[in-house]
């Protein structure tokens, strides 16, 4: 359910997830301006300034820390999952280079076949596994075609010690395949854990909440400068959700390489 809720709002275009992000943040915060404002007098809230100025900056000092480790690890994500669709994509056309060694007469239909095989394959990552790994899964039209591919050149048979060696080559290049894939289609799992999810929420709410209890000659210079604070903390919540999720939304690791490769 958690998951699912992150999948989903990482899905969003950007037109709707960053006024519903960034924006909610504000309006979180420009409600418990109002509401504190309204709760205590600004005598009140101005003698909290003095003993509430270094909590608050310690706060914010724990909280930086949180945020950068989170916008690492989801930069990690994301970069990993780029480098694993190239990879992908290079063990790709390497097969197709491959498969042009099996050109015996006896061995033409095996021949189209691998390479029709191939670019099937890449057609199923392409048009349907990219679509279903924006929710966390497979397809299962991928998964078939490669298990395919790896029939075809385990029972191909070589004729001469150029085959036999294209053979053992092509095996290598499948298990890269089969390991990029899985990682790619496996990204659900690395995702943040709930723990980091909770932590830099949390201290969100946190930060957020904090500078209602500073007080201001002016309500809406105060209202302003926790609305600031707020679209501020929101923005690196919207860019860690991205990179966490790098299938999925208008942000998402593109399969041009695959595309490129498997034409």
């Amino acid at each position: 359910m958690e998951q699912s809720a992150f999948f989903w709002l990482a899905n969003l275009p950007l037109a709707l997830s960053v006024p519903m992000i960034i924006g909610g943040g504000i309006v979180l915060s420009l409600i418990g301006t109002y509401v504190t404002s309204s709760i205590f007098t600004d005598g009140e809230l101005q003698s909290n300034n003095t003993v509430a100025a270094p909590k608050f900056t310690f706060i914010g000092q724990v909280y930086s820390v949180t945020l950068a480790l989170a916008l690492v690890g989801g930069w990690d994500i994301y970069q990993s999952a780029r480098d694993g669709v190239q990879r992908e994509a290079v063990a790709l056309a390497a097969l197709t280079v491959v498969s042009q060694v099996f050109a015996e007469p006896s061995q033409r239909e095996i021949q189209v076949e691998l390479r029709q095989t191939i670019q099937l394959y890449g057609q199923a990552v392409v048009t349907q596994e990219w679509k279903t790994m924006s929710r966390g899964q497979n397809a299962p039209a991928a998964t078939h075609r490669l298990n395919r591919l790896v029939e075809l050149y385990t029972t191909v048979k070589p004729m001469n010690a150029v085959q036999v060696t294209a053979q053992q080559n092509a095996m290598r290049l499948l298990e890269d395949l089969a390991t990029h894939r899985m990682s790619r289609v496996s990204t659900l799992s690395h995702a943040l854990i709930g723990l980091i999810w909770a932590l830099v929420l949390v201290g969100a709410v946190v930060s957020i909440s904090f500078t209602w209890f500073f007080g201001s000659p002016s309500v809406v210079v105060q209202a302003a400068m926790s609305a600031i604070i707020a679209a501020f903390i929101m923005m690196h919540l919207l860019v860690i959700l991205k990179l966490t999720h790098p299938f999925a939304g208008e942000t998402a690791v593109s399969p041009n390489p695959i595309k490129f490769a498997t034409q």
